[in-house]
């Protein structure tokens, strides 16, 4: 990517994986609508990663929502992403809304 700001979202990344590096032009050069489908821990979050630094970079004052089917997937990303937005002046706010049958 080579912009410092943008690389410090991606903490610890040396590369991408393979899913990752087939959808990272779309997701980070174009404003195409995208629909992700892969399995469990295949990179699908740090898509979506992509997908928000691009809206930041051209909208920097757009706000941006990550959706998750179960709370626990919500927690953790918003304990990964905490620390990381804060350190580009960027807030995380967590909302959850799982219902009991």
């Amino acid at each position: 990517i080579k912009l410092p700001k943008v690389e410090a979202l991606f903490p610890g990344f040396e590369t991408l994986n393979s899913i990752q590096t087939q959808v990272f032009s779309t997701f980070y050069n174009t404003d195409d609508s995208v629909f992700l489908g892969a399995p469990t821990s295949s990179g699908k979050t740090t898509c979506a990663l992509m997908a928000i630094v691009r809206l930041w970079q051209h909208q920097p004052r757009m706000k941006a929502v990550y959706v998750a089917p179960l709370e626990s997937i919500c927690k953790s990303v918003y304990r990964e992403w905490l620390s990381t937005f804060q350190a580009v002046g960027k807030t995380c706010l967590l909302y959850t809304s799982d219902a009991a049958d």
